[in-house]
């Protein structure tokens, strides 16, 4: 029964990967993009008989840019900005768009900042106002930084207690180090939210907030013409910011591997395992995405899957993740298992990285990998927010606005020889970084 649900998995992934083309056509919407006089990127994407928009403010203003000394800043000043307005206060923010069915939500990712709006159509000249004021005006007040200081520091210490979260921030910690924006939680450390005072937040806001770091994105029923109006009249007569050039932060050379490990008293043991991936423009990202579908994230069929789990039963959950950023993010391996099979997972993973090094992938397992990433692309446009968050992305990392409609091509040309060679250049088996948070056995983990 699992070999041919496995076998069913494929299927549908080939047969999408053979029907997207003409699906992709009869579903992508139109999608029109205009810049303003002040550098505001407008995209609409439009899906008529939708009556809610969706919305997506992306700006340049993530832990990226931030001073490791001020670690969080990004943080906490995205979580402020729906906080309080020189015209209207948190509240009255809060109470003006659930008034109408809709909501505002801000954050701070590695790389962006992103502030998500819903409205209905008909309300969306009040959304856009909101979400305006709130990127231009915020002020800050003093209670409410307090407020979501001690936030941020519950949400560091809920980390420090869930092994997941542990091995990933030791991952991080120990392959970019903690002056590295990757190399820390997006909240920060304990230390420096601590230090942060209100005109340190004034002062990010100042020089990373401006017109011409965001990429707006509305998904819906509206055309570019009448969005257009409305974020002119909200935006238009913001004024740029001139902020410093991007940080190009240096990461240590790994000569060797590494093992760290945290010692916990624990029914079982999480294992990371990996080292530095590549950016989001890279030329090597679609071979390395085919190469990641391949290890372990591919589901069901990937090598990690079938070898550790499905034949051999080791480990409760494993997969791969390429998560690649403005910057070279992490290419890492993340497994669960009893404390007593950690050692061998850790072994076998280890050899299916060597072998996707050492011998071209078969033909059949290649097509298998595509079909799956093909496939699952119709899952990241099948609503309006995230095709807002798609396009955002694909304009704020240069990718262009028709990159759903190019991607099936950028996955079928990938060949063996590409598996072999990005393979060899961004997964060596001698200087992996392994991060551990398990029982004192787990904690004398060997290297491979």
């Amino acid at each position: 029964m699992r070999r041919r649900s496995i076998h069913l998995h494929s299927l549908f992934f080939a047969v999408m990967l053979l029907l997207w083309p003409a699906l992709g056509a009869a579903q992508a919407p139109p999608v029109e993009r205009r810049v303003l006089d002040n550098g505001l990127v407008l995209i609409v994407a439009q899906r008529p008989g939708l009556p809610i928009v969706k919305g997506i403010a992306l700006l340049g203003a993530g832990t990226l840019v931030e001073d490791s000394g001020q670690a969080g800043i990004a943080a906490l000043t995205a979580r402020l900005i729906l906080r309080g307005t020189a015209t209207r206060s948190g509240e009255q923010i809060s109470q003006a768009i659930e008034a109408v069915g809709g909501s505002l939500e801000a954050k701070a990712e590695r790389d962006a900042a992103v502030v998500g709006l819903s409205v209905l159509r008909k309300d969306l000249r009040l959304g856009l106002s909101l979400l305006a004021d709130s990127l231009r005006n915020p002020t800050f007040p003093e209670g409410e930084v307090e407020r979501e200081r001690r936030n941020l520091l519950a949400s560091l210490a809920q980390r420090a207690e869930e092994p997941g979260l542990q091995a990933q921030d030791l991952f991080a910690t120990t392959l970019y180090g903690s002056a590295h924006p990757y190399g820390r939680p997006v909240a920060g450390t304990e230390a420096t939210l601590r230090q942060l005072r209100r005109e340190d937040i004034v002062g990010f806001h100042q020089r990373w907030y401006g017109p011409n770091r965001v990429i707006l994105v509305l998904a819906g029923d509206i055309t570019l013409a009448g969005a257009d109006l409305m974020v002119r009249e909200a935006f238009g007569d913001w004024v740029p910011v001139v902020s410093p050039p991007w940080p190009s932060p240096s990461v240590g050379a790994i000569s060797r591997g590494v093992v760290r490990t945290i010692d916990r008293k624990l029914a079982q043991a999480t294992v990371i395992l990996g080292q530095g991936g590549i950016a989001r423009n890279d030329p090597d990202y679609y071979a390395a995405t085919v190469l990641n579908a391949l290890l372990g994230g591919g589901g069901l069929t990937s090598r990690l899957s079938l070898n550790l789990r499905e034949e051999r039963g080791l480990v409760y959950s494993v997969g791969s993740s390429l998560s690649a950023g403005r910057l070279a993010g992490p290419f890492q391996v993340v497994l669960q298992t009893k404390n007593e099979s950690a050692a061998e997972a850790v072994q076998r993973a280890v050899q299916e990285i060597r072998r996707l090094r050492t011998e071209p992938v078969p033909t059949e397992e290649l097509r298998r990998a595509k079909a799956f990433l093909t496939g699952n692309l119709s899952l990241q446009l099948d609503t309006s927010a995230k095709l807002a968050a798609f396009l955002a992305r694909a304009e704020y990392y240069g990718l262009g606005l028709d990159l759903a409609a190019r991607y099936p091509g950028l996955i079928a040309v990938v060949t063996p020889e590409d598996i072999l060679r990005v393979a060899q250049r961004l997964l060596d088996p001698d200087r992996l970084v392994f991060a551990v948070v398990g029982d004192g056995a787990t904690a004398r983990l060997k290297l491979p």
